[in-house]
């Protein structure tokens, strides 16, 4: 019985949190920024992703912070970041964006 329950919350962590690769989190993390950055900027040709940063688990997933360049309205370069929350996708084998804000 103990072994059962031992079980499910290494089932049910591995559901949020995925196979903990670091890198392979950064690169979802970058491309679904990409994503959703590419809807609302004025320029979306303009994005530059300079930086992923991980910051570590939280109780929804991954916490990552986004450090992107892109042209503003003004037709200068803006310097800002976007915070992702990544959780795993065990059907596809990948990280999703469940949330995100600047």
């Amino acid at each position: 019985m103990k072994a059962c329950r031992t079980y499910d919350k290494q089932y049910a962590r591995f559901n949020i949190y995925g196979d903990e690769d670091i890198d392979n989190i950064n690169f979802w993390a970058k491309d679904r920024a990409k994503t959703i950055l590419n809807k609302t900027l004025t320029d979306p040709k303009s994005l530059v992703v300079e930086n992923v940063i991980c910051r570590g688990k939280i109780q929804k997933g991954w916490e990552c912070d986004v450090v992107y360049r892109a042209k503003n309205g003004f037709g200068g370069y803006v310097r800002e970041k976007i915070t992702v929350i990544m959780q795993y996708d065990m059907d596809n084998s990948l990280y999703n964006c469940i949330d995100a804000y600047q």
